[in-house]
């Protein structure tokens, strides 16, 4: 599997990082609400979050993986609650129009995983040195 931000070159890649912002998030606070209409994607910096529903953990993100993707491609309210597990998260956070504008060449590949029923099946091509903002 190529991971998700390796197509983009250097440049585009820096763009990307330069849109986004970096948040704390603390443990057992909701980043994403389900049945909500999705504004934002995240990339997991620092910590783990988990994504629930109907009682049940149904993906743990760890450092690297992405989440809150599905809503902007599809247009659907949030599928899921993500929760932070750890004692706090570092995200990455890329609102709808930068979503939209800077990850379009990739938006035909994460259609392609969320088609067949998952929405990140690893991690993204990472580097640590994002989240030194």
């Amino acid at each position: 599997m190529v991971p998700l931000f390796q197509p983009l070159g250097d440049d585009y890649l820096q763009t990307l990082l330069d849109a986004m912002q970096s948040i704390k998030v603390p443990r057992d606070n909701l980043v994403i609400r389900k049945g909500e209409q999705g504004k934002t994607f995240y990339v997991v910096c620092q910590g783990t979050c988990s994504a629930r529903a109907n009682g049940r953990i149904l993906k743990k993100y760890v450092q690297g993986d992405y989440f809150g993707e599905l809503s902007l491609l599809k247009d659907e309210p949030r599928a899921a609650d993500v929760l932070v597990d750890s004692q706090e998260a570092k995200l990455l956070v890329l609102e709808r129009e930068a979503f939209c504008r800077l990850l379009g060449p990739l938006q035909d590949i994460m259609k392609q995983q969320a088609d067949r029923g998952y929405s990140n099946p690893g991690n993204i091509a990472f580097n640590p040195m994002w989240c030194s903002r």
